[in-house]
């Protein structure tokens, strides 16, 4: 995450967007991350015939 964010950095983009599970969050936050927002997943099933 570290390596990929400098990347984005180096190309002009200050912000990057993870989207990633609730385990992952301290890791993040120690790499210096801030939860702004969050995702909703939605599952659909295949109408029955």
């Amino acid at each position: 995450m570290a390596h990929r964010a400098r990347i984005a950095l180096e190309h002009g983009y200050p912000i990057v967007q993870v989207d990633a599970s609730d385990d992952s969050r301290p890791i993040l936050e120690r790499l210096g991350l801030h939860v702004v927002g969050g995702t909703t997943p939605y599952v659909t099933s295949p109408p029955s015939a």
